[in-house]
């Protein structure tokens, strides 16, 4: 019973030892994890030491060569601002650029603007280049054309209006070198306005030696045939001279007139003073007019002009002449081409061959009252 109450006393004691081990056990395991724990911490601190540290140095080692490149060159700090200023420089550039375009297209857009008033201006000085007559297209033209067995001339405006009508010539170098003497003449020539019995105008270049070198058209107006006298005056000069092959219905038609007719010694010759000198006067034996002469400066010139009419009459040419109006006039040339009488104008052209027939049955004997 001892036995086995020591027995019972060693197996607590050996419970109790092995119970100590087993706390004393894990108390070791604490303490190594706990251990282990904290190397771990300290090993984990000095390696983020450590890259701190390395960090920092390499921080420092970048500053250091910073500083050292600094000291010898500023090229590095300064590359990023050259950079800017050169880009800023571009921008300025570019913004230049850009004012310059704009200006170019205000320019452009000025220059447009100038050409089109330079255009207005043209348009607007057309009329006084006209007047001027400087260039071809205001300068008018001479148009040289046959018209039977003759040749004339007519001077024509810049807008196409025939201001005159030459005289008729065998050739048209003839025609041509008329030109030329009407503008030789035109220079002491008078431009005189006449009307006739019918109320209709026209205008005449007369040479100092009282020759008719050019007649212009009939007019309704006296202030529409003074018009186209200073047209005339204007345009005379021209250098074109072109010939026109094609004869227009709008051009004066001739026809020259041949008739016998006996003569008659009941009409009679009127010597006038007029403005600008003398002239004779035809009539008919019932005092009716039959035709009138130029005027001429003096009686005695007058008179010696009557006197060669009287044979002209017979050795000269009559023409009748179709205007564009479908109205008919004559005229009498002498051997020479020369204009000598100019009629009056007839709607009709049996009234002016009428007036033809008397001035040939008339003239030869008539006698002259003064």
């Amino acid at each position: 019973m001892y036995l086995f109450e020591l027995f019972d006393l060693g197996e607590t004691v050996t419970y109790a030892i092995i119970a100590a081990v087993v706390v004393l056990f894990a108390l070791f395991v604490l303490l190594v994890v706990k251990v282990s724990k904290k190397e771990k911490e300290a090993k984990s601190g000095t390696t983020v030491s450590k890259k701190q540290k390395k960090a920092e140095k390499v921080d420092e080692d970048k500053l250091a060569s910073l500083k050292i490149v600094d000291k010898n060159s500023t090229v590095v700090e300064t590359k990023p601002v050259v950079v800017e200023e050169q880009q800023v420089e571009e921008t300025v550039v570019e913004e230049q650029q850009v004012e310059e375009t704009v200006v170019e297209e205000q320019q452009v857009e000025e220059t447009v603007v100038e050409e089109q008033q330079v255009e207005e201006t043209v348009v607007e000085e057309e009329p006084k280049v006209e007047e001027k007559a400087t260039s071809n297209r205001y300068k008018g033209k001479y148009v040289v054309f046959q018209e039977g067995d003759f040749f004339r001339y007519r001077l024509k405006a810049s807008n196409g209006e025939a201001l005159i009508l030459s005289e008729p010539y065998t050739s048209e170098k003839g025609a041509r070198a008329g030109i030329e003497t009407l503008k030789r003449n035109v220079g002491e020539a008078k431009i005189d306005v006449v009307e006739d019995k019918h109320g209709l105008f026209h205008f005449r270049l007369i040479t100092k030696a009282n020759r008719i070198l050019a007649q212009s058209a009939n007019y309704e107006a006296q202030a529409r045939a003074v018009s186209a006298s200073k047209s005339f005056e204007k345009f005379v000069m021209t250098d074109i001279v072109i010939f026109d092959e094609t004869v227009s219905t709008t051009h004066t038609a001739a026809e020259k007139i041949e008739v016998e007719v006996s003569p008659d010694s009941s009409g009679k010759f009127i010597i006038e003073k007029v403005e600008d000198g003398y002239e004779y006067i035809l009539k008919a034996s019932n005092g009716r007019k039959i035709c009138n002469s130029k005027a001429y400066k003096t009686l005695a010139t007058c008179k010696t002009s009557l006197e060669g009419f009287r044979d002209l009459v017979y050795t000269g040419d009559f023409y009748i002449f179709k205007d564009k109006n479908g109205n008919f006039q004559f005229k009498l040339y002498n051997a020479q081409n020369r204009l000598v009488m100019t009629g009056e104008v007839y709607s009709t052209k049996k009234a002016c061959l009428n007036v033809i027939e008397s001035i040939k049955r008339f003239a030869r004997f008539a006698e002259l009252v003064e």
